[in-house]
Order: structure tokens, then C-alpha cells, then sequence
């Protein structure tokens, strides 16, 4: 210290050591409207070494916090025991919107429903805490289709796209749009052939049909153009009996219709017939009669173009007594050669009748002939 001075050591002083300040910072958080709180958590700053808080503290946000929106995030309640001092810094819960669909129809429906009925309604996805479209902010969002409404009051057959509009964010949604499908199909016009009928051999007749099933208030000749196509099993050579008369769709078309087929009846009768008997030529000779040809003979045809019957039976008599029987050749023509004995009835009778029975395809007929000339 100098030879002036003596160092007295005898003295002390006193070292204070103050609590070191740190910070308890709250974590920002964030969630969507409509979730719950997410765990809140803090960052201490300022810790001394492997130093930790006594007691951590809790922190949170006061009040109500669903609203989207931005909250404060405070802590409280750390201890850092007698070496630290403690202060706070609040965080931020940041609340985003929900996203909410607003989602258009998909409605099928048929031509000729009244447009009236089918409803375009929207539906709502995404709506949280018990929200409905009217709390949520999107009563307003309506939903209409590109299909125009016909005279009749029903939409044309066909697929066209349903959209919705409205409020694109709300004070907690943002808000989406997905579009629909309008689908309505067509209804059904029937087809129906009416039934017909037409002797055995006859051409057929030309076949007609019914149209059923006009919807909308339409004309047939709004609704559809083109005719059917309509044929049959039966030919000219067809037993008599019953033959379907089918339909199809031949040139038919329709914007608004499809078409169903429904078949009709071709009934095929028996043809009348006509039974000529030719007339006999006698003469006299002695104190007795002979048939001079020594033939009687008739004719069958049936049908309007008079058409031969082949094959057919013909049986002759007179005053209903049985004289003969002969089958017609290709020209319809039966002929008996007659013995005496037939030649006497014929003679006694003055003449004969000829007589055709019938049969499946061809009605019964009959025919009479005389003695035309003596000699």
C-alpha cells in the first residue's frame, strides 16, 4: 500500500445477488371455427443453466373465443422460485372460418312432371356448433337450373347442369358452391297395333296403330314424327287362325318420348267359296232318258279373285239322294262319270246339286244344275 499507508484487512462488505428477470411467453395457437381449444403452452425465457420454473403456470383465453376471430392467449401463475422475477407476454389464438358447401341438387325426374314440383333445394355442408343456414349467414343461397320450362309445365327430356348462388363468406364460414345435375328422362308413348282380320288367300290388309301416352298437354304431332313399322307371320297360304301383328319403331322419332311396342291380332277366317255345277245336256232315246255326256261336273273357286280350290270334295246328288263324289283338279273342277243307275236319278231328279262341306279355311258351298235340252 506504500510506506505512507497500513493495509487494515479487518473490514467486510456485503454482496447482494438480485432475482433475475425472465419472461413467460404464451404460444400463438390457431383453429377453425367450430373446434375445440387446442392445448395452450408458454416459452420461458432467461433460465439460468438447467434451471425450470418451480411451477409452470397455466395459460388460456378469458371470455368467449368461438367467433372467427383473433384472442389473446395470457399466462399466469408460474413461480420461478426466490431467484427469478417474472413477467408475461400474451399470445395469439387465431379462430379461421369454417368452410361451408353449399351443394346444388342432383334431382331425376320424367317429361311431363310438372317442373313445379321438382325441387331445387340446396344442401349445406360443413355447418358446425349447432349452426343452421339461417344462423350460419346462407339462408339467402337458392339454386335454379338452365333448363327452360316447356308450354306444358314440365322441363324437356335431357340432362342439364344445376348451379347455386349466394353469400361467399359469412362472419364465420367461407363459403363454397358445388353444382348438380338436373336428369329427366323421357316418357313413354305406346305403340299399339290394332288388331285386323281377312278371309283365307286374301292380301293382307294395310295395318294401323295406336298412339297412348301423351304427356304435357302434346299433340301427337308435337310429340313425335315418323310412323311404325308393322308386319306379320301370316301369308297369303296361311291356314285360317290367329297371327301376331307386330310393331317397331320403322321412322319414328321423338325428343321427349321413347317408345314401347305392344303387338295386335291378324285373324285369318275362312274364305267364302262359290260351287258352280254345269248344266247337263240329255237327250231321248227309246221310252227311257240318258245323260248324253254321260258327266256331270262343278266347279269350286274361293275368295274375291275367284282363285280354283284344288283338292276339295265335291259330292253330287239329287233330291238328296246320294249320287257320287269327286275331288277337284287344278282347276277346281270335280267330275263324275255316271253308270245308268246315275244317270236315272239325274234324269228323274231334272238335274243335281253339288255340294262342297267346308273345311278350316274355306266356308261350305253348294250349287245346282238342270237338264237343259232334250232331244
Amino acid at each position: 500500500a506504500g510506506p505512507d499507508y497500513t493495509l487494515d484487512q479487518s473490514a467486510t462488505a456485503t454482496l447482494t445477488v438480485r432475482p433475475k428477470a425472465i419472461m413467460v411467453t404464451a404460444d400463438n395457437r390457431g383453429i377453425t371455427y367450430g373446434q375445440a381449444d387446442a392445448a395452450f403452452t408458454s416459452a420461458v425465457s432467461g433460465l439460468v443453466g438447467s434451471d425450470q420454473l418451480t411451477v409452470p403456470g397455466t395459460c388460456g383465453v378469458s371470455g368467449s373465443h368461438t367467433a372467427a376471430g383473433s384472442y389473446p392467449i395470457t399466462c399466469s401463475g408460474a413461480d420461478g422460485g426466490g431467484n427469478y422475477t417474472i413477467s408475461y407476454a400474451a399470445g395469439t389464438l387465431g379462430v379461421a372460418k369454417a368452410v361451408l358447401t353449399v351443394n346444388a341438387p342432383s334431382p331425376s325426374t320424367t317429361y311431363g312432371v310438372k317442373a313445379s314440383t321438382v325441387s331445387l333445394a340446396p344442401t349445406y355442408g360443413g355447418l358446425v356448433n349447432a349452426d343452421t343456414p339461417s344462423s350460419a349467414g346462407v339462408a339467402s343461397a337458392s339454386c335454379a337450373t338452365a333448363a327452360s320450362v316447356t308450354s306444358g309445365g314440365s322441363y324437356p327430356a335431357g340432362s342439364f347442369p344445376v348451379t347455386c348462388s349466394g353469400p361467399t363468406g359469412t362472419a364465420n364460414y367461407t363459403v363454397h358452391y358445388s353444382a348438380g345435375t338436373l336428369t329427366v328422362g323421357s316418357a313413354t308413348l305406346t305403340v299399339t297395333a290394332r288388331d285386323a282380320s281377312r278371309p283365307y288367300g286374301a292380301a293382307d290388309p294395310a295395318f294401323t296403330t295406336t298412339v297412348s301416352g301423351l304427356v304435357n298437354s302434346d299433340t301427337a304431332s308435337a310429340a313425335y314424327s315418323g310412323t311404325a313399322a308393322t308386319a306379320t307371320t301370316a301369308t297369303a297360304t296361311s291356314p285360317a287362325g290367329s297371327y301376331p301383328i307386330t310393331v317397331a319403331s320403322g321412322t319414328l322419332t321423338s325428343t321427349n318420348y321413347t317408345f314401347a311396342f305392344a303387338s295386335g291380332t291378324l285373324t285369318v277366317t275362312a274364305a267364302t267359296t262359290s260351287l258352280t255345277a254345269a248344266a247337263v245336256l240329255v237327250t231321248l232315246g227309246g221310252h227311257s232318258a240318258q245323260v248324253n255326256v254321260g258327266t256331270i261336273s262343278a266347279t269350286l273357286r274361293y275368295g274375291s279373285s275367284a282363285r280354283p280350290v284344288v283338292g276339295a270334295t265335291i259330292t253330287f246328288t239329287a233330291r238328296s239322294i246320294a249320287v257320287c263324289a269327286a275331288v277337284t283338279d287344278a282347276t277346281g273342277k270335280a267330275t263324275c262319270s255316271l253308270t245308268a243307275v246315275q244317270d236315272a236319278k239325274v234324269i228323274s231328279s231334272l238335274g243335281y246339286t253339288a255340294t262342297f262341306v267346308g273345311s278350316s279355311d274355306l266356308l261350305g258351298s253348294s250349287g245346282s244344275a238342270g237338264l237343259i235340252q232334250f232331244r
